[in-house]
């Protein structure tokens, strides 16, 4: 009998009338944590202060699963139910009274139970403060379809109490048009073809008015794995399905005036650098659909190398958000592999959470005749029309260029200030078409000297200028003022008349003769007074000692100006007389100051 009662899986505890222990197992003790001396046959039962249950004969554990054991110590504590511990035992325990007063008490471990059921109410409490707590409506249905649970942020959404759509068939809410795309999803659940699906539906309200929901359903599977029912969380989406809805009518307005007119639309989605081009942006560049890849890296590859640096910063300031849109002009590498001038103008569309670009959309405009227009302008603005040579503003900007070139690379460059001799008397004895022949003339001989990258500029009448390149010398520019010289020289067939004239060259070296433009230009020409004084037709570099001889010369021709304006000069005649014949044979006249 004993041997039996240590072999069971329960605990088992006899107690005489007196309470004193008759009987007990192994069992019992492991499950109390108690040692044999600690639980042993005839003890008095008032040494066991933590066994205080009231007699029941069946029914769930009554005291013990609300205490716990501390093995260490053997000492019974209150047990909280939301915090079982490790060391935490779970009985359930049954008394069954004797006839002469004692009791038969059994113990049974129940721990793994009673900790699935805390568990479960855990669960069961998160998802409810979960359920309660969200603004979207979760819902709880059966295979049938059949509501069970609607959780209370119908309130806000559908304006009414989760009790009312709990017993309310669903269809009543749905939009007709959405009626059989319920059905078909339900039906799909229902039979398991899906788990879980994301859908949009209107859902009425209970004042009437529509709303866009976005339902994500999944299966509920009971503990045996099998399909019980589904959940349903619906949230809101009418802003995003108004603000998609506004974006697709302002891309068709968009693309259908696009599409009559020329200019070609592209659609970038900046995650995947996918650029969608529409087929007027392939016309317009003479490629077919298809033809390349359709990515940001080939949009990069197609503009013109020079061009490529000033359009990614344009597109970076864009998408770092400090332009309002991205506008830009630069040109496009065309199937003909020439280059068309373009307007890229585009937006940023869409953003993510944190304002990052996802999307930008935009057009390219062909302006190729109104660049080609410009450019005509520019070239009229700078050029002389007559010999199609740089004027004085353009001699002037390169003049200014290629000091500065001089003093940041080293090196020197000469400048010639050109005056034509003699070609006042081919004006005036054979017309002005036969003077601008002539000066057309000359400024090709002129042309045909200097080499690439240097300048030849007519400043007015017959006056010319000359930029020879980085490392002229005095020597180098002396050979080029003699090629001018005589290019210059060479008679010119003027419609039968063949007319000469020559050239006065003053030469200045840059940056030694002046530190600026202006400055270098006018010794320059101080140069030229000197090769004038010369005899014409010769050369003459300017020296220092030059400013203050020009100077004089110039105070004196001012001088006599105002002398001439203010009647200063007085005309005297002296007679000439033939000292032989004592006669007057002429008079002498004389302007004195």
């Amino acid at each position: 009998m004993h041997a039996a009662l240590e072999n069971v899986d329960h605990g088992i505890l006899m107690l005489c009338p007196n309470n004193r222990v008759l009987l007990q197992n192994r069992r019992a003790r492991e499950l109390l944590g108690l040692s044999p001396d600690e639980l042993r046959d005839g003890q008095p039962f008032d040494e066991l202060r933590w066994l205080q249950f009231q007699p029941r004969a069946s029914g769930p554990p009554i005291a013990l699963p609300r205490r716990r054991i501390v093995r260490r110590d053997s000492e019974w504590r209150p047990l909280q139910r939301h915090a079982a511990e490790p060391d935490q035992v779970f009985l359930e325990v049954r008394s069954v009274p004797l006839a002469d007063g004692g009791a038969v008490k059994t113990f049974t471990d129940v721990t793994e139970q009673w900790l699935a059921v805390l568990a479960n109410q855990e669960s069961e409490q998160r998802y409810r403060l979960l359920a309660e707590n969200t603004t979207d409506v979760l819902i709880l249905g059966d295979l049938a379809g059949a509501r069970r649970y609607v959780s209370p942020a119908t309130r806000a959404m559908f304006g009414c109490e989760p009790e009312e759509l709990v017993g309310e068939h669903p269809l009543v809410r749905i939009h007709p048009e959405d009626a059989v795309s319920y059905e078909r999803v339900l039906d799909d659940l229902r039979n398991l073809r899906v788990e879980q699906c994301v859908t949009c539906w209107r859902y009425r309200r209970f004042d009437g008015a529509w709303m866009w929901m976005e339902v994500s359903f999944n299966v509920v599977r009971d503990n045996g794995g099998r399909a019980s029912g589904w959940v349903a969380v619906l949230r809101d989406v009418s802003s995003r399905r108004a603000t998609e809805e506004a974006l697709r009518l302002s891309e068709q307005r968009l693309a259908l005036a696009l599409d009559s007119g020329n200019d070609g639309l592209w659609d970038w989605c900046v995650r995947s650098g996918r650029v969608t081009f529409s087929q007027n942006w392939f016309g317009m560049l003479g490629y077919a659909e298809g033809e390349f890849e359709s990515h940001i890296r080939t949009w990069e590859r197609l503009i013109h190398p020079e061009d490529t640096k000033g359009a990614l910063r344009c597109l970076t300031r864009h998408m770092e958000g400090q332009t309002p849109h991205f506008e830009c002009e630069y040109r496009l590498r065309t199937k003909a592999r020439g280059y068309l001038w373009t307007l890229a103008r585009g937006k940023v569309v869409e953003h993510d959470g944190n304002g990052r670009p996802l999307r930008m959309v935009g057009t390219h405009i062909d302006i190729t005749r109104r660049k080609e227009i410009e450019q005509q302008v520019a070239h009229i603005a700078a050029h002389d029309a007559l010999t199609n040579l740089p004027n004085r503003a353009l001699f002037r900007d390169r003049l200014r260029c290629e000091l500065a070139n001089a003093k940041r690379h080293g090196g020197s460059f000469a400048v010639l200030a050109c005056d034509l001799d003699r070609f006042k008397a081919v004006n005036d004895t054979l017309g002005h078409p036969a003077g601008d022949a002539l000066l057309r003339t000359i400024a090709d001989r002129l042309r045909a000297i200097v080499r690439d990258g240097e300048t030849v500029a007519r400043l007015g009448g017959d006056e010319f200028a000359i930029i020879l390149g980085r490392s002229t010398d005095p020597q180098a520019a002396s050979l080029a003022a003699q090629r001018v010289i005589e290019a210059v020289g060479q008679p010119v067939d003027l419609d039968g008349t063949v007319a000469s004239v020559g050239v006065s060259i003053g030469l200045a070296i840059g940056p030694q003769d002046g530190s600026d433009a202006d400055t270098l230009f006018k010794n320059a020409d101080i140069a030229l007074y000197r090769a004038k004084a010369a005899g014409r037709n010769s050369y003459s570099f300017y020296e220092p000692g030059m400013d203050a001889v020009v100077a004089t010369r110039i105070q004196l021709e001012r001088d006599l100006r105002d002398a001439a304006r203010g009647g200063e000069f007085v005309l005297h005649y002296q007679p000439i007389l033939n000292l032989a014949s004592g006669e007057v044979g002429g008079f002498e006249a004389l302007l004195r100051w």
